[in-house]
Formats: C-alpha cells, structure tokens, sequence
C-alpha cells in the first residue's frame, strides 16, 4: 500500500473539477519528455507517470521523480509541465543553495511541519515568491515582485525597491 498514486480528472483546462489539462504546444510537450528522459538516464526513478497522457494530443502523465540528481536538464531548465523532480539532501543548507543556484528567480515552494525551518527556508530562498505547503502563491489580482528586482524586471539584481517589496505576497499555509 505504499505505492504512489495520482488521482485527478485530465481534460479540456477549461472545464470545471479539471486538474490538469494539456501543455501548450507539441515542442514543450517534447521538452518535458526530454527532461523526464534525461533525469532517468541521470540515475532518477519514475515514481508515478513518466511518459506522454493516453489522452494524446499535447497531455503529459502527472509525474513524480526520485532520486534526481543536479546534473539533470530538469534541474536547470525551466519545466513547465506536471513534473516533481524530489532530490536528497542532508541539512536545510544544502537544499537552499541547490534551490538558489538557478538564473530563475520567479517562483519556489516547499512544505514543512516545522514552523522554524518554514521561517527559516523562506527567508533563504531568493525567489519573487514563495509558497509554503501550497503549490498556489498568488492571484492575478495581487500584485508581485519578480526576484529579479523591481516590478520592472531589471534583470541585473535580486535586490528590490522597499515599496516593491511591500505589494509582495508570500502566502503561509499551515494545514
């Protein structure tokens, strides 16, 4: 009974009660396979999924992926598909500076009981946003900061204008 499952209804995005519908193109579709390849060959294991949706068109199968290690595509490309790489690591250190060795700043989240670490790992994580034990940080009515730097995406800083960061949104769920 220890076996991973993915439950969910898979069609048109648009429908209601659907949790994931399909990518947007063949190419990211293609992408994403890549990437789920790469990790496999990389020494990561399929937990669940792993390969283009029976549904066809441009669905992928929800997939968990263990064991992944930094030298995957998936590690440092950005996905944008239903892919969780999980990764080892011993001490919340190393997985900050894992997390925080990307050019890509937009977005991070991570799940914790401990109210320290929770404290801890957010404050570490230079991202524009940062979900704690949810995969949902904003709304398209709240305004936020691109990690990058102000709110007009210069790219040359992680370092933000204090009225910036002020309309920044890091939502905190405990349950």
């Amino acid at each position: 009974s220890g076996e991973l499952r993915v439950s969910g209804k898979y069609e048109n995005g648009l429908e209601e009660g659907i949790v994931s519908g399909p990518l947007i193109d063949q190419p990211s579709l293609m992408k994403v396979h890549d990437q789920v390849k790469d990790a496999v060959n990389q020494g990561a294991k399929i937990a669940v999924g792993g390969d283009v949706h029976s549904l066809g068109g441009n669905f992928y199968q929800p997939t968990v992926l263990s064991n992944v290690t930094t030298k995957a595509k998936i590690t440092y490309e950005e996905t944008f598909g239903p892919v969780a790489p999980l990764y080892k690591f011993s001490s919340d250190e190393e997985v900050i500076k894992m997390a925080n060795d990307t050019p890509y700043g937009l977005a991070s989240y991570f799940y914790s009981r401990d109210i320290g670490r929770i404290w801890r790992v957010a404050e570490a994580l230079e991202y524009g946003m940062v979900g704690v034990n949810t995969g949902l940080t904003t709304k398209a009515e709240i305004p936020f900061l691109p990690a990058s730097g102000s709110v007009t995406a210069n790219t040359t800083t992680r370092s933000a204008y204090l009225p910036d960061v002020m309309n920044c949104l890091v939502p905190f769920k405990t349950k």
